[in-house]
């Protein structure tokens, strides 16, 4: 799954659990936007890289891991997750990208990454 393939109307969910709605064109950024349901929060999809990733960063709160078709249009204020077909999701089982203090990106295998976390 590709930024480009995210579809006005999509429901996302980020790694922290929150859910938004992908408005693809917007009039506030072009890239189109991801708001909250309850139409108090959104995001830009420019901080969005093709991955889904949130400006690469794997682990960031923000990386899309799930990307949900609704079976019936998407009310404002709430979404219902028994109406949602799940699209896509995000396998963390393989890899896990680390960034150094210079700013270079790894990428380590899910044991290696897990073992560095226990240490």
């Amino acid at each position: 799954m590709t930024k480009d393939s995210l579809k006005t109307g999509m429901v996302v969910q980020y790694r922290n659990g929150d859910m938004r709605i992908v408005y693809r064109a917007s009039c506030f950024d072009r890239s189109g936007i991801l708001g909250s349901p309850e139409g108090n929060k959104c995001m830009r999809m420019t901080y969005l890289d093709s991955d889904l990733t949130h400006e690469g960063e794997v682990e960031h709160p923000n990386t899309i891991v799930k990307v949900y078709v609704p079976r019936n249009r998407v009310n404002i204020g709430s979404v219902d997750t028994s109406k949602l077909d799940l699209l896509w999701q995000r396998d963390d089982s393989a890899s896990r990208t680390i960034t150094l203090a210079d700013g270079r990106r790894i990428a380590l295998s899910r044991e290696s990454y897990d073992n560095l976390q226990g240490s």
